[in-house]
């Protein structure tokens, strides 16, 4: 009999080691998807002349090596599916590679990049279960804030950046923006954890090297992405409040109308190019009035179909623009008004259906009453973060964007819990708070094997 449980016992760990193995190449594109999607690499630390050109190569090689652990690992078969996001989504890049399938080799390039970080979002959203995911991005971002902060104290000229308001840390990237957005996720993956019952040391260690690493950087985004997003994490995680979520994306609603009234009415407001008055106190825009008055102008030659993926950097007519600056516009600074620049009014309404729908499913799981896992709190802060972030920066159409492609995680992962029903015995045994039996009495054994008591 013992060698026959051992026999029995064998295999079951063989798959269980196979299961732990096959879970390695997904985690490991997700790695390699972390640390190039988080911003342009500094180009001394690039061998090439265009730093990019490293992000798409390595780009390149997560794609591949997703494809390949496709083929190695069965998708996970959480609940039913119903492909609602999924379907605006494809829809949404069929619209884009439609509307400019005749446009340069440059445009297209950059392109196909997106494209690939849409296929990376919905091959990893079915490969690996979400525990691994929020593992696997916690210790990726944890290491790459640490090396990056290494990098500024030892070698000041390549990990900082000089600006007006002093030297900001950036890291390994070029960008102090990429860095700070790095070190705000870093901290909401540690509080997310440490709501979940992960480790101390870990999790405490990871939300104090991001709150340095953003107090360094000087990322007034990346301040309210953390500032912001805590709170919503804390609300995604327990249940209580309502009127706190509601009072949350009454904010944002907020804040977007009035970025909508300054854009429209930039000329009617006689608004400074580098603020706006709030009383007595000027709020520093740092230029990005004059690029919403710019984009908007671009918008309304092209309103109905776009002027284009990738349109306001490659727009030649801004070169005045650029010189007044004194830097060129890589896009508008808002994620809204870049959609709506690129796609026009039809790809608005694709894209927005999507982001409706999304925001539809976070709110219900922000206010659901029953007790929230990992799963929907991690999901219902990134989409809510995202809807926050393109206020003043543009991450929807951006194939090099963490953010945007951890939306797109979301989006294909959401589909995959939308559609689960339960089944009638669970619904039973959810309903009755006696025990109940985990499989059926009546299908385990026959009417004939039930013992017959004789009376006394």
């Amino acid at each position: 009999m013992a060698d026959a449980s051992q026999g029995r016992s064998r295999p079951r760990g063989l798959r269980l080691s196979r299961q732990g193995l096959t879970g390695l190449p997904p985690r490991a594109a997700l790695a390699l998807l972390a640390v190039t999607l988080s911003g342009t690499f500094a180009a001394e630390l690039v061998p090439f002349g265009e730093p990019r050109l490293l992000n798409y190569m390595t780009l390149a090689g997560a794609s591949t090596l997703s494809c390949l652990a496709r083929l190695w690992r069965r998708p996970s078969r959480e609940t039913s599916l119903t492909p609602i996001a999924t379907g605006w989504l494809v829809a949404f890049n069929a619209y884009l590679l439609i509307s400019n399938c005749g446009a340069d080799g440059e445009v297209l390039a950059k392109l196909a990049m997106f494209e690939l970080t849409v296929l990376n979002a919905w091959l990893l959203a079915r490969l690996l279960a979400i525990t691994e995911i929020i593992d696997t991005l916690f210790w990726v971002c944890l290491s790459l804030v640490l090396v990056s902060s290494v990098v500024a104290l030892a070698a000041p000229d390549i990990g900082t950046m000089r600006f007006q308001r002093g030297e900001a840390w950036s890291g390994l990237y070029e960008q102090k923006n990429a860095f700070g957005r790095l070190a705000a996720l870093t901290g909401l993956l540690s509080v997310l954890r440490r709501r979940n019952g992960a480790g101390r040391p870990a999790c405490w260690l990871g939300l104090g090297l991001a709150i340095a690493a953003l107090v360094m950087s000087m990322s007034r985004t990346a301040m309210m992405l953390f500032l912001l997003g805590t709170p919503l994490v804390l609300l995604a995680t327990t249940t209580m409040h309502r009127r706190w979520a509601f009072l949350t994306l009454g904010l944002i609603a907020a804040v977007g109308l009035a970025q909508s009234l300054v854009i429209v009415g930039y000329d009617r407001l006689e608004l400074s190019a580098s603020g706006i008055m709030l009383g007595d106190e000027f709020v520093d825009l740092t230029g990005r009035l004059p690029i919403w008055e710019f984009c908007w102008w671009l918008y309304l030659k092209e309103p109905v179909w776009g002027a284009g993926f990738d349109a306001i950097w490659s727009y030649h007519g801004g070169s005045a623009l650029y010189e007044s600056l004194g830097w060129q516009i890589t896009d508008s600074h808002n994620g809204y008004l870049d959609t709506l620049v690129q796609t026009g009014a039809a790809g608005v309404g694709l894209y927005g259906a999507l982001m409706i729908l999304m925001a539809t499913r976070a709110l219900k799981a922000v206010l659901a009453d029953e007790e929230r896992g990992p799963g929907s709190a991690f999901g219902a802060t990134i989409v809510l973060l995202y809807l926050i972030i393109n206020i003043t920066s543009c991450h929807t159409l951006e194939g090099l964007s963490v953010w945007n492609f951890l939306f797109l995680l979301v989006c294909f992962r959401s589909d995959r819990h939308a559609g689960g029903r339960r089944s009638p015995r669970a619904a039973l045994q959810c309903h009755y708070s006696l025990p109940q039996p985990s499989r059926s009495l009546v299908s385990r054994h026959s009417i004939r094997a039930v013992p017959i008591l004789d009376r006394v």
